[in-house]
């Protein structure tokens, strides 16, 4: 049972250089916690918790100076052998600040190449 989960983690740190639209940039930095569980061979079912800082500062504005801290829940699905399915939802923690959409359903469909084998 212990083999079938998988836990994750990231993090992010960015240096920008330059302006956007006359805004000037701040180190940004990102991370992320997962979980998985590997329901069967093709199929297994994801958590994570994300966090995004702002680019931006002091422009008066919460959705550019706030950072973005979200829930996602999701499954992937192995369909063929090279073809993977995701669908995910991801729900913003951040309600107040308005920093991010409330609410994103995606969907992914995957195809992975395989090397192919040295043949004589």
């Amino acid at each position: 049972m212990a083999g079938r989960w998988m836990l994750y983690a990231n993090m992010t740190g960015v240096v920008p250089t330059g302006t956007i639209a006359g805004l000037g940039l701040q180190p940004t930095f990102s991370g992320l916690a997962a979980i998985e569980y590997l329901w069967s061979e093709n199929l297994s079912i994801t958590t994570h918790f994300d966090y995004y800082s702002s680019p931006f500062h002091g422009t008066g504005a919460n959705a550019f100076d706030q950072g973005v801290t979200e829930s996602v829940l999701g499954f992937n699905y192995r369909v063929a052998p090279h073809f993977l399915w995701q669908v995910y939802a991801v729900e913003n923690l951040d309600f107040i600040k308005g920093s991010a959409a409330d609410f994103t359903l995606s969907t992914v469909f995957t195809y992975r190449f395989e090397p192919s084998s040295n043949r004589q």
